[in-house]
């Protein structure tokens, strides 16, 4: 992703700058072969938060499973999308499946909350509004 790119991210407010940072960092060249592994790497994450979600109540599973759901729909819909889109989904795709990101994901019940801020921005990016996750 290019530094205008962020620098859009940023000023629109969408996502705060260490979330950037490792959304960029995320980011690489992906071929639309490659999106299948991606949206399983996605469900398999979702599947270990499911276990983890019966000994945390503070872990929003419904937040897990929307991301999980909207990533999953981009990596369907990913042989359309042009190298910076699949690039920006991976980016997605890898800031959900850390544990420990801006927000430790399992240790509150905000811990999605910048998860959700990333994948709203990457679907706005793709002009996928119809995706967008309400905070």
């Amino acid at each position: 992703m290019s530094d205008p790119n962020r620098a859009n991210l940023l000023v629109e407010g969408i996502l705060h700058a260490g979330e950037v940072d490792r959304l960029v960092a995320g980011s690489a060249p992906t071929e639309p072969a490659e999106l299948p592994g991606l949206r399983l790497r996605v469900l398999t994450y979702l599947a270990r938060l499911e276990t983890i979600a019966e000994g945390r109540p503070a872990l929003d599973i419904e937040a897990a499973r929307k991301i999980g759901w909207v990533l999953a729909e981009l990596c369907d819909a990913g042989a359309g999308l042009d190298d910076q889109q699949r690039a920006l989904v991976r980016g997605a795709v890898e800031y959900y499946v850390l544990d420990h990101d801006v927000v430790d994901d399992t240790a509150d019940v905000v811990g999605f909350d910048d998860d959700a801020r990333v994948v709203n921005a990457v679907t706005a990016a793709l002009d996928r509004s119809d995706l967008a996750i309400e905070l």
